[in-house]
């Protein structure tokens, strides 16, 4: 399921129709039908917004989870399992000082994680468009 499928699902769940949706966001009727179609993304804001409106994680808005709120995981989820890698130092010190953050400072920490991702994603796809177009 998309991001928007999901946020969508969840005010749905909520009985948030699009308008109401747009008014949650302060924003214009448009925004929730440029995503439906593509035009657009939610961005860090909306997500934080909807998050903290619904009360659930971002990790959930975003369908990562299918737990609501980060602190109904397990105390163990995040320990590996004999078939994953045992964390680094510096990936314990990066667990150890999100999990001392607040809720609202984790979900900013989410939401800039994933434009970061998303930013790698598109400069490896235009490297690899240049290296296509070199060939």
């Amino acid at each position: 399921m998309s991001i928007v499928q999901n946020i969508l699902k969840i005010a749905k769940e909520h009985k948030i129709n699009n308008q109401q949706l747009c008014k949650i966001l302060n924003t214009n009727s448009s925004k929730v039908y440029d995503w439906k179609v593509g035009k657009s993304k939610p961005s860090a804001e909306d997500l934080c917004t909807l998050s903290d409106y619904f009360g659930v994680s971002i990790d959930y808005l975003v369908g990562r989870t299918d737990k609501p709120n980060l602190d109904e995981a397990p105390a163990t989820a995040s320990a590996p399992t004999s078939q994953e890698p045992k964390l680094n130092e510096d990936e314990l010190e990066l667990l150890e000082m999100y999990r001392s953050l607040s809720k609202r400072a984790r979900h900013e920490l989410m939401v800039t994680t994933y434009e970061m991702k998303d930013q790698d994603e598109l400069e490896r796809d235009r490297e690899n468009y240049i290296n296509y177009d070199a060939i």
